[in-house]
Parts: structure tokens; C-alpha cells; sequence
């Protein structure tokens, strides 16, 4: 577990520290102030709060979370969904989401394809998707395969299609129409 922080007035003022247990952790020996803390978890963010650092230089924080839950992801979005951050969604293959339907991917979520196989996101021509992350909560789009071990590749990225007109001012949609 990481416990990282930086300063709200002086971000050039920031903390790390490291444990591998699931609990309440200190820091010490910090410049007193406003921090944004985030606890990540396997390099996945799984709290974000303010901490208020007094002269002392020190600080405990809660970082007690749940596990991740896997979630495989597969073929056609046909109704509005939400992806938590709670969750790990693992691409199997290609998953659409399809026409008048939206996407929303909250932020601190990570996505993972599932290699050996191309996975890969299609936003289909009127489909939706709406993905903000922050500093502390990066949405993660990444390969399941063990950190070290992935690779270019190893999944297919997002495709966005839309009705754009082409240089010969017939109507595309990114899908060979």
C-alpha cells in the first residue's frame, strides 16, 4: 500500500510511504499544511481525502478499503452503465458501446485487456462515453499481465467512431460504411 501526499499551498511539498498491511498509517517529519492524500493499493487509488498536518510534522490516515472485485466485460453495451472504482473491469475481446447508449467510467477505475487476447473498447457512431479522472484517481486502461511483464500490444486501445465526412464527402463511421 502506498500512502502519497502533497502539499494544497506548496506542492512541491510531498510525502510517500510505504506498507503492506491494510490499516491506519503515519507519516512524520512533514511540512505542516493542507494535503490531498491518496492511498493506492497495487497502484490502483482506492482513497482520496484531505489531511490537515499540524507543527508537529505529523499525520495517521485510515486507509482501510475493500478488495477489488474482477469484473469481465464482453460484446455489447445496449443500456447506460457506470464502471466504479471499486471494481477492476477486464475486456474480453472487443466491447461495443452501441448507439444512444453512455458509458461512464468513474473516476480512479482501472481497465485491464485481457491478454493473450485483443481487447479493445469501440465507442460505436452515437454511443457516449464519459471518462474523467484526476490526479489522484487516474482512470488506468492497462494489460492484466503482471507489472514488468506487459507489453506494446497487449491490448487493442478505445476506438472512437463518429459521422464524419471524408475527403470524398461521403459519410464515414468507422466501421468499413
Amino acid at each position: 500500500v502506498l500512502v502519497a501526499g502533497t502539499n494544497q499551498a506548496f506542492p512541491e511539498y510531498t510525502f510517500q510511504t510505504y506498507t503492506l498491511a491494510n490499516g491506519t498509517y503515519s507519516v512524520c517529519d512533514v511540512p505542516a499544511g493542507d494535503y490531498d492524500v491518496c492511498i493506492y493499493k497495487v497502484r490502483y487509488p482506492v482513497q482520496q481525502h484531505t489531511a490537515t498536518i499540524t507543527d508537529g510534522g505529523s499525520a495517521t490516515f485510515d486507509a482501510s478499503f475493500n478488495a477489488f472485485s474482477w469484473t469481465p466485460v464482453s460484446g455489447h453495451l445496449v443500456s447506460n452503465t457506470t464502471w466504479t472504482n471499486d471494481n477492476v473491469y477486464q475486456l474480453d475481446g472487443y466491447v461495443y458501446i452501441d448507439s444512444l447508449v453512455t458509458l461512464t467510467i468513474e473516476e480512479g477505475t482501472t481497465i485491464v485487456g485481457d491478454y493473450p487476447d485483443i481487447a479493445l473498447l469501440v465507442v460505436s457512431s452515437g454511443g457516449d462515453i464519459q471518462a474523467v479522472g484526476s490526479q489522484y484517481k487516474p482512470i488506468v486502461f492497462t494489460s492484466n499481465r503482471p507489472a514488468g511483464q506487459r507489453q506494446p500490444g497487449d491490448w487493442g486501445g478505445i476506438v472512437i467512431n463518429g459521422r464524419a465526412h471524408n475527403n470524398r464527402g461521403a459519410i464515414a463511421n468507422g466501421e468499413g460504411n
